[in-house]
């Protein structure tokens, strides 16, 4: 035999009432607790990128030093232009460890970064030590300055600042998509919190409807009766 609402006592009547809005507020509280982790988990990784591409910028500013140094050895003669060119190179190895560490789960970027410490060394060997090592004899200035003049170190240069660029372009897609993600997640966490709210709204006049017809109509026919009776 089914058990209707009305048949039920009183204190079940409240329970399923209070029961109704518990559900509602539960839900809530778990789709943004949810939500929350994503965003933190976005805004996290937001910043990671950030890191990133601050150390790209560190081992792209480094090489320009060590061009400017080389540059500034070639017209002065001074050794002492060079300061540029040797702290430039302890600055790209550090960002470039740096950088590593920061993309070690991105195979991808890894295969970038070595191949730009690559066209790095080789730019260096076949170039820049090559132009310092011809500077250092006076008799053999004019040739340093010839292949400077030549435009294959610059050749050299320009592959080791496409390659940057690639590095930077993969980090500012992730960038862009870990924004969408923190986007789609917050306005889903606006939606969810107005259906909710709503849901409670709806939850609570079922409830107040349910105990009205459950309780306070029985008992004021209970009452009539009574004074009826009376």
């Amino acid at each position: 035999m089914s058990l209707h609402f009305k048949d039920m006592r009183v204190a079940v009547k409240i329970g399923l009432a209070l029961a109704a809005a518990a559900f509602v507020a539960i839900g809530m509280a778990i789709i943004s607790l949810r939500n929350l982790d994503v965003m933190e988990d976005a805004a996290k990784w937001t910043a990671h990128t950030h890191q990133v591409l601050a150390q790209v910028e560190n081992l792209t500013t480094s090489m320009v030093n060590q061009e400017t140094g080389l540059r500034g050895y070639l017209i002065s003669g001074d050794a002492s232009s060079l300061a540029p060119y040797k702290s430039g190179q302890k600055d790209f190895t550090a960002a470039l460890e740096a950088t590593r560490n920061l993309t070690k789960d991105n195979a991808a970027q890894q295969d970038r970064l070595a191949t730009l410490d690559m066209l790095a060394k080789d730019w260096r060997v076949r170039f820049a030590e090559k132009e310092i090592a011809l500077m250092r004899d006076p008799a053999k200035q004019a040739e340093a300055r010839r292949l400077e003049a030549s435009g294959v170190s610059r050749e050299g240069m320009d592959a080791i600042r496409d390659k940057a660029g690639e590095i930077i372009a993969e980090e500012q897609t992730l960038l862009v998509e870990r924004e969408r993600l923190a986007k789609a997640t917050a306005d889903f966490s606006r939606l969810t919190a107005t259906l909710g709210l709503v849901a409670m709204i709806v939850a609570g006049i079922l409830g107040l409807l349910a105990l009205h017809l459950g309780i306070a109509r029985p008992l004021q026919a209970m009452a009539a009766a009574m004074t009826k009776l009376a």
